[in-house]
């Protein structure tokens, strides 16, 4: 169960909090036959922090935080809940407690104390309010909406992240990472509304042009929006079933970054980041972003 494994990881993180949540009712889950691994584990999620009268760690931890974790095993996915205390070592205990799901689980964790600060319960305020700097100075970028981000894309990201933030004390925001078909298609669907057409971005004009027709069918035929989206899809997946890929967000090697937000200084810390990473940049303007291919 998610409870026992917490508690064998905070026993080699803090033995004396691990001892707490051991005995805890409000923490640890009904028993289950064995504890999923973290190769197990398939996502992790928060909601927003509640208050609580266990007592867990004393005064720092009058409220917690819901964690669901999906898992799966033997061909089943499964899910178990386990509340963490909003307590100065939570950062800690979930970078080793998630593994590889830190990150994510950390952003998780920063939206859910955005809204734990506005909440009507003053406990609940003032402890989010005490973790949330902590949390941001962990994870040094934000991810705008329910962006799915590859593994190794995020280990460059926040790699890129962190350099940004030292030199110039800036969170940069991700706006888009891997793209579906359909995300692809609703990207150059926004592009060519706003004025710019495909061909004079990618490099493979030959494909550009075959999404754009589809565009300009779509629309002159009168359908709605999410159609006209649809019909450049079915054409970006005919393109990659035949090997093309119009742009690297397809094969999952491109990160989009926010720039609209940023100063000039700002820029070209970006830019001067990411080119150290390895990555090659373009700072495209419709709409205003940073285009990091890291793969």
């Amino acid at each position: 169960m998610i409870g026992s494994l917490f508690t064998k990881v905070l026993s080699a993180v803090a033995p004396s909090v691990a001892s707490v949540f051991a005995i805890s009712p409000a923490f640890v889950a009904p028993a289950t036959p064995t504890a999923p691994d973290l190769r197990e584990v398939i996502s992790v999620r928060s909601e927003t922090p509640v208050s609580t009268s266990s007592g867990l760690l004393g005064h720092d931890s009058t409220v917690v935080v819901p964690f669901f974790m999906e898992y799966e095993r033997d061909g089943q996915q499964l899910e178990e809940t386990v509340n963490l205390p909003l307590d100065t070592r939570l950062v800690a205990i979930m970078k080793q407690g998630f593994g590889t799901h830190a990150s994510k689980a950390l952003r998780g964790l920063e939206e859910a104390l955005l809204k734990g600060m506005v909440q009507s319960n003053r406990e609940v305020r003032k402890a989010s309010a005490n973790i949330l700097p902590l949390v941001q100075e962990a994870v040094p970028f934000r991810v705008a909406g329910d962006i799915p981000i590859p593994e190794r894309v995020e280990e460059k990201v926040e790699r890129i992240a962190k350099k940004v933030l030292q030199r110039s004390g800036k969170r940069v925001v991700v706006t888009s990472a891997a793209r579906t078909p359909k995300r692809q298609a609703d990207a150059m669907r926004i592009k060519l509304e706003l004025g710019e057409s495909p061909r004079r971005l990618y490099a493979n004009k030959r494909a550009a042009t075959e999404i754009e027709n589809a565009y300009t069918w779509a629309k002159k035929t009168g359908l709605a929006v999410n159609q006209v989206t649809d019909t450049m899809a079915m054409v970006i997946q005919r393109q990659i079933d035949g090997g093309v890929y119009i742009s690297s967000h397809l094969r999952q090697g491109a990160v989009d970054l926010r720039s609209r937000d940023l100063t000039a200084y700002e820029k070209s810390v970006v830019r001067q980041a990411a080119v150290e990473e390895g990555a090659r940049v373009a700072l495209e303007t419709t709409p205003p972003h940073f285009h990091l291919e890291v793969f």
